[in-house]
């Protein structure tokens, strides 16, 4: 399949031997759009193998003469309800051929036909996320009828010295997750803390579980809970990105337990964790209007705002 008016560009479906040059991809454009250069195989590997991805359907590249992989999308197609989540990526030296365009419409299409497979007739959205600083990818997704939804930050810290030490406040303690043996509360712990954040859709524990832990890059010893007389009032699960950095995937607290330096506890634990470990910086994701003052807590823990993300959605 070629891009319309392009014909020495091809799109086709990718396959294993193309998660490096993919990664590749995603690394160009994010330095081409200031961000830095820390995907990982390992990460995209774990998309590709999850039982509800098929890289037959739910992918594609768009490879330029000489082999060179210029673009990349992919959709993460789901008929319960929840959001669809799109990621896209177009080589700057090919931007304003027409190339993301065409990838947006095969994973907007893909996603219709999904829906309608399922005799699904309740709206669904279909989201992506861009960088700020891309005005292209803006115009794209205005152009194609989406709207801007959020607004996304990322934060990091760098671990220059020992971080201040993790003290948790009074009648509350901090340790490991035990394997076997914490998962179930942690889940629990974490989607109830989430329970009021944006749009947020519960997952079954399965799901959740596999997608945490079920993974080349899961380690037990950078989880950790708080609990008070036996009772799990808040997570964070910690995980390696790139070299020598670390990511936050997830932190919660119970709303009770809100206000009482639960979560800065928990944070201060991660960071001397990956600090024992060598990495340089920590990182995550946050909901820039955040109602849990999630922004702040990140804040106050010495983290600052080194990328902006934009979010955007259509209704199918």
């Amino acid at each position: 399949m070629n891009v319309s008016g392009h014909n020495d560009v091809v799109t086709r479906r990718p396959t294993l031997d193309d998660l490096q040059p993919v990664i590749d991809l995603i690394n160009t454009c994010s330095v081409a759009e200031g961000g830095k250069p820390d995907s990982t195989a390992e990460s995209q590997l774990e998309d590709w193998q999850s039982p509800s991805f098929s890289l037959d359907a739910d992918a594609w590249v768009v490879v330029a003469e000489g082999g060179q992989i210029v673009g990349y999308e992919q959709v993460n197609v789901r008929i319960d309800g929840s959001p669809m989540e799109l990621d896209g990526y177009v080589h700057p030296a090919h931007a304003g051929r027409g190339i993301g365009t065409h990838l947006l419409r095969l994973a907007e299409g893909r996603a219709t036909h999904a829906l309608a497979q399922a005799d699904r007739r309740a709206p669904v959205s279909l989201r992506g996320a861009i960088a700020s600083a891309n005005a292209a990818a803006r115009r794209l997704f205005v152009a194609e009828g989406y709207q801007l939804i959020r607004h996304l930050w990322r934060m990091e810290i760098e671990l220059r010295a020992p971080p201040e030490p993790p003290a948790a406040p009074a009648g509350i303690a901090v340790r490991e997750l035990v394997p076997g043996q914490d998962e179930r509360a942690i889940y629990e712990t974490i989607e109830a803390a989430f329970a009021d954040h944006w749009e947020h859709v519960r997952p079954p524990f399965e799901e959740w579980l596999r997608a945490r832990t079920q993974r080349a890059d899961f380690d037990p010893s950078l989880w950790f809970l708080a609990h008070e007389g036996g009772e799990v009032v808040g997570a964070v699960l910690g995980y390696p990105r790139g070299e020598r950095a670390g990511w936050v995937k997830g932190l919660g607290v119970r709303s009770p337990w809100r206000g009482r330096g639960v979560g800065m506890a928990l944070l201060r634990h991660a960071f001397a964790a990956m600090y024992r470990r060598g990495w340089q910086t920590v990182g995550l994701g946050v909901d820039a209007e955040s109602l849990t003052g999630a922004t702040r807590l990140y804040e106050r823990a010495g983290m600052r705002v080194t990328e902006q993300y934009e979010a955007y959605s259509k209704t199918l």
